[in-house]
């Protein structure tokens, strides 16, 4: 980030340059952010003393195996300077539930197996998005 987009003292988005030198704009809603941090973290900018972490999707391939199931980190890991690893096992949770809600038989583990593994398709959408 080169600066902040700024109206009525309201930032709005960012500035940036991408890896080859090109300066873009990013309109965006931005976290809310404490009026005691405000100008630390206009300091910071006009500095140039802001680091960025570089981020990409670390999407796992599934590996079903009879009587374990992998959710969370444990399947789908996340840098920790994003911080949504237990937001995505919770989210995985929710979903294994709503699969197992409807099953009255949990004694085969090869049965069971088979049937969740549409939980790797399913917990996609959830597992994208970072909170």
């Amino acid at each position: 980030m080169t600066s902040p987009i700024e109206e009525e003292g309201t930032v709005k988005g960012v500035k940036y340059k991408t890896a080859s030198g090109q300066d873009l704009k990013e309109f965006a809603p931005l976290r809310i952010m404490p009026c005691e941090l405000y100008s630390t973290f206009m300091s910071a900018i006009d500095e140039g003393n802001i680091r960025s972490m570089p981020n990409r999707s670390m999407l796992a391939a599934a590996h079903p195996t009879p009587g374990a199931l992998l959710l969370g980190d444990a399947f789908n890991t996340r840098h920790p300077l994003i911080g949504g690893g237990m937001t995505i096992a919770l989210s995985d949770n929710v979903v294994l539930r709503d699969l197992l809600r409807n099953l009255r038989n949990l004694n085969n583990a090869y049965a069971l197996c088979k049937y969740l593994e549409s939980i790797y398709t399913l917990r996609k959408v959830s597992s994208i998005i970072v909170y």
